[in-house]
């Protein structure tokens, strides 16, 4: 049986479903920031060159962010990408999917003042997609970009290396016959600085394997089997399953002082876990009372550990939630890992 729900926040967001979800900590608060692709008018395609963009809205759910603006990003194609968004001083760091039809590729940069400026783009005949920071308490916020590359892999990106059977510049970090479909690379420890990628024995890989003969989500999301190992596994480390094999839609994580949060969308409904790094050990962690009704599913998680009070372990998440085939809104959450024994 789980602990008692050791909430810090529950609550409804209102608005409907359009892109990915992600969370980020801005000044004193938190903000979710929902992305969406649409046309845009003959006057802006003429000066950016460009007939679409990518919208990313930003939703004060937590504390006093201030004001916070939208960030446009220009696309060819009006298709909502896959995005992740770490607030730094001044600005933020963004990574996002850039659709161009027969050319795709990763854009890695910086916003400001609502404007977006590409630092790194990644593209040619390897499709990068679902974008992820490295994320974790040993790591620099938004310094390092994990991706899924040819629909099967999950690649750190680094541009001092090649990998020797692509070329591409990545350390690979699953195999190619692994069918990995998404994934958060975390690490735990302390603090990297030096602009240089931490050792495989300093990451933890979550990572959701493809699966077949399950129905998909209400939200359009395919079901698959979510392990976590080492980075440096073994056949004396080997992936270790954490929910039913061919039972999770989507899923998202974060790290605080050893512990993990995931939030995932799987064939039972919404699920909540703490996993405790040292052990190797999941516990799940009841939802609040009532919580989720019949029929409920979600989709899009986000996780984000954040800072709070001395002894407290405080991770956020959000996530769409309908039930039937209607999305009713978001739900923002925030959960104080040090309560959950």
């Amino acid at each position: 049986m789980a602990d008692e729900p050791p909430f810090t926040e529950w609550t409804s967001v209102p608005g409907s479903r359009s892109g990915a979800l992600r969370l980020a900590a801005v000044g004193g608060g938190i903000v979710l920031y929902r992305a969406a692709t649409a046309a845009v008018s003959p006057e802006i395609a003429h000066t950016t060159g460009f007939d679409c963009q990518t919208v990313l809205s930003p939703t004060a759910v937590g504390g006093s962010p201030g004001t916070v603006p939208e960030i446009a990003i220009p696309q060819i194609l009006p298709t909502s990408p896959d995005f992740d968004i770490v607030a730094l001083d001044g600005g933020a760091a963004v990574a996002t999917e850039w659709f161009g039809g027969a050319l795709n590729a990763l854009q890695v940069g910086t916003a400001s003042g609502g404007g977006f400026s590409v630092r790194d783009s990644y593209a040619g005949i390897i499709d990068y997609q679902h974008p992820r920071f490295l994320r974790g308490g040993g790591i620099s916020p938004g310094r390092f970009v994990s991706a899924i590359v040819y629909e099967s892999r999950l690649v750190a990106i680094d541009k001092t290396v090649k990998d020797p059977k692509t070329g591409g510049p990545y350390v690979a970090l699953t195999g190619p016959d692994d069918r990995v479909v998404d994934g958060v690379i975390l690490c735990a420890g302390t603090t990297q600085t030096n602009g240089i990628l931490p050792s495989l024995g300093s990451l933890e890989l979550l990572y959701r394997l493809d699966g077949d003969g399950v129905a998909p989500s209400p939200a359009g999301d395919f079901a698959g089997t979510l392990f976590i190992r080492s980075a440096a596994g073994s056949d004396k480390n080997p992936p270790q399953m954490l929910l039913e094999s061919n039972g999770t839609y989507a899923f998202d994580a974060d790290e605080q002082d050893g512990t993990l949060l995931i939030v995932a969308a799987t064939t039972k409904g919404p699920q909540l876990l703490a996993y405790d790094l040292a052990a190797a050990a999941a516990k799940p962690i009841a939802w609040p009372p009532g919580y989720p009704s019949s029929g409920t599913w979600i989709a899009s998680p986000t996780v984000l550990a954040v800072a709070g009070a001395p002894g407290q372990k405080l991770v956020s998440f959000a996530f769409y939630e309908g039930t039937g085939s209607a999305v009713s809104g978001v739900r923002y959450g925030q959960v104080d890992l040090a309560q959950v024994r």
